[in-house]
């Protein structure tokens, strides 16, 4: 088994420090979280991290429009794994990514092998870390509920 991250000295399991507002909201929610309470079974219901968003801007509906073409011939995704959200001059589009070893049920087809990254990783260690909640934090909280 994976040594766990230690928040003092493992910086690279955390994403980006959390803003002012982040740290506020993440001490107001609970922070720093026990993070014993990820255990397999939480994941396996979550898999948050195993699924990226990534967003873009454009200066225009068009433009947003062209990259989100862009994105399902480049990706090979279907129009609904997009949003477009904006007005004026700054549309973002969000799109999510899964990895490509997650399976329907949220188990990973290399689990046994899996890179010492995922091994490791644990949503409310990086999030004591950045000082901010898990970006997936609304699913995560529902999932911890019955644990408080």
């Amino acid at each position: 088994m994976a040594e766990k991250p230690n928040p003092q000295n493992d910086q690279s399991i955390g994403t980006t420090k959390g803003t002012e507002k982040e740290h506020r909201v993440w001490k107001e929610q609970g922070g720093p979280f026990d993070t014993n309470l990820i255990t397999s079974e939480v994941c396996l219901q979550c898999a948050a991290c195993c699924k990226t968003t990534t967003r873009t801007e454009k200066s225009t509906k068009r433009y947003a429009e062209e990259y989100v073409e862009y994105g399902i011939a480049m990706w090979g995704y279907t129009r609904d794994k997009f949003v477009i959200e904006g007005s004026g001059d700054r549309w973002v589009i969000s799109v999510t990514h899964n990895c490509v070893q997650l399976n329907k049920d949220n188990t990973c087809k290399l689990y046994g092998r899996r890179p010492a990254i995922c091994t490791k990783y644990n949503c409310l260690w990086s999030s004591n870390i950045d000082k901010r909640v898990p970006e997936a934090w609304g699913k995560i909280k529902k999932l911890l509920e019955p644990l408080a």
